[in-house]
């Protein structure tokens, strides 16, 4: 036991695994599950090809009990159904145990890992709970997506896993799990796309061809070659359906566009939210609130030019993605650098910069903040003084109450529901991405001198 408790990300793996088992036996499955286990069930099954199919969805072609059971249209891509298929052959209540099980241990193992990653960096003296401390602002949203049966929480655990192995040299196996998360979700591509940046070849490949063998390979021999191909023009041209993020709605109701505004947290839903006239409400409930006035509005009836807002899009993307180029470039000639300090700020910049880009972010998607808070938070203590630290602990503690603050099982409904549709995750996001990238310039500048000529 003394051996197990000197490796939390395992120890953490097996007590989210248990706790994942008991919600699962516990619990009746999730919409966020279903939505997932009628794909597998239908690829299991070899009919894979009514996967996007309207009409079968409304004869419940899976389950055929529309009242218990509920059958939606399917928002990921084909892999993810591909993926599901062993859950497929189990009932959807076994197959929501294993399922909360690998959730709750994938989902346990990356906050974990989001410590550990900053926990190597602290400073001499320093208390060691201090990484801990950051990371546990973030077990009410993680704790809730997999109570609602959301891939994104195990995408979230593979993610800091990979970017975790790769801080210890293992570049095939950290690259491999980078792939399999953007394989499910596709936008963690970037993750892969990062380590080409830090020239980390063996990484690149193996994400790269993880990625392409669940994303392409796996789908072709499940469903079908041609079918797959099909599947992917059908899941790449739903449009705004797409971001259409709650689950709690009456699965008979058909949302509409105007429903995505709530709690999307990516950089263009927030920007348009804060400039033109937009009402949240939850989905359930939106059609009823816009008649009788019960819908919030943010800003009034302020209407932008939408080429303004094109453009404040544009502007904020360039800036973050300049400020990540520049704190995570390789150093100039003849200037070294303390690559392992580094790591863990680096990957929770990337991380940082995942969740403020992701089109479908949303309160599900705050972990992905949490090893940027545990980099950070190990850095408040560091000998060398000054207004960098006093920056730091406001961006810190500004970022941590916004991201507890729009946890409604901590700060009420009410309140979070007003800090997601005011673009509360999106802030947390920018400060702590901004933090990150600051320090990590800083020390740059503060490094070395160039070595002296021969």
């Amino acid at each position: 036991m003394t051996g197990l408790l000197r490796r939390p990300v395992l120890l953490a793996l097996l007590g989210g695994g248990a706790a994942g088992l008991v919600l699962g036996l516990s619990t009746a499955p999730p919409l966020g599950f279903l939505d997932l286990h009628r794909a597998g069930t239908l690829a299991a099954r070899g009919e894979g090809a009514l996967l996007y199919d309207a009409r079968a969805r409304a004869e419940g072609r899976a389950y055929g009990d529309p009242a218990r059971l509920p059958e939606r249209a399917f928002r990921y891509p084909p892999a993810a159904a591909a993926l599901a298929a062993p859950l497929g052959l189990a009932p959807p209540g076994p197959a929501w145990a294993i399922g909360a099980a690998a959730l709750g241990a994938l989902a346990a193992a990356g906050l974990a890992a989001s410590a550990v990653l900053a926990a190597g960096r602290l400073p001499a003296g320093a208390p060691r709970w201090l990484p801990w401390a950051a990371v546990a602002a973030f077990v009410p949203s993680l704790a809730a997506a997999v109570a609602e049966g959301l891939p994104v929480a195990g995408v979230f655990g593979l993610a800091v896993l990979g970017l975790l192995l790769l801080d210890r040299g293992r570049e095939k196996g950290g690259g491999a799990l980078l792939g399999a998360a953007a394989a499910i979700k596709v936008f963690p591509l970037l993750l892969v796309l990062w380590t080409g940046w830090k020239r980390r070849g063996a990484a690149l490949l193996a994400g790269a061809g993880a990625a392409a063998a669940l994303f392409l390979a796996l789908p072709a021999v499940v469903l079908g070659p041609g079918k797959t191909w099909e599947h992917l023009g059908t899941w790449s041209a739903r449009g705004a359906d797409a971001l259409v993020t709650e689950y709690d709605e009456d699965p008979a109701w058909s949302s509409t566009a105007g429903a995505q505004v709530f709690e999307g947290q990516a950089i263009q839903a927030v920007l348009t939210r804060w400039v033109t006239r937009a009402p949240y409400a939850r989905v359930r409930e939106l059609p009823g609130a816009l008649q009788d006035g019960r819908a919030h509005w943010i800003h009034g009836g302020r209407r932008w030019d939408p080429g303004t807002v094109r453009l404040l899009v544009g502007l904020l993307t360039f800036a973050v993605l300049a400020s990540a180029v520049v704190a995570t470039a390789p150093p100039p000639p003849g200037r070294t650098e303390d690559a392992d300090a580094r790591g863990a700020l680096e990957a929770g910049l990337v991380l940082a910069l995942l969740f403020v880009l992701w089109p479908e972010a949303r309160w599900s998607h705050l972990p992905f903040l949490a090893p940027a808070a545990a980099a950070v938070a190990v850095r408040l203590p560091a000998p060398r003084p000054g207004a960098g630290r006093w920056a730091a602990v406001a961006a810190l503690s500004a970022a941590l109450l916004l991201v507890l603050a729009a946890a409604d099982r901590v700060s009420g409904r009410a309140l979070a529901d007003a800090v997601l549709a005011r673009g509360g995750g999106l802030l947390a996001g920018l400060l702590l991405l901004g933090a990150s990238a600051a320090i990590l310039i800083r020390d740059r500048g503060a490094g070395p001198p160039p070595a002296a000529a021969p």
